[in-house]
């Protein structure tokens, strides 16, 4: 797979998790309302990308079941919690 230095390495993880965090700070320093939906959707998906990991480094199906099965849970609390109106995040 092609990344940013030639073949997809580690460097490559690290400026996209940097671009991650520049564009966090710079919705938390020009659209505030928008922080915790922005955090919400990051962590989700380092999350998801840390279960993609584990899930393609152990090979086995009852874990990649699980690994499934904890990505849609966390999705659906992380749902719940940018996104509920009751909050007073989605005004």
């Amino acid at each position: 797979m092609p990344g940013l230095f030639g073949k997809f390495s580690l460097a490559d993880v690290l400026v996209y998790v940097c671009i991650a965090a520049l564009a966090i700070i710079l919705i938390r320093l020009f659209a505030p309302r928008y922080y915790d939906k922005a955090v919400a959707v990051s962590s989700l998906a380092l999350f998801g990308s840390f279960l993609l990991i584990v899930g393609v480094w152990v090979e086995s199906i009852s874990l990649r079941v699980v690994l499934l099965i904890a990505f849609a849970m966390a999705t659906y609390d992380f749902w719940l919690d940018a996104f509920s109106k009751k909050n007073g995040n989605g005004r």
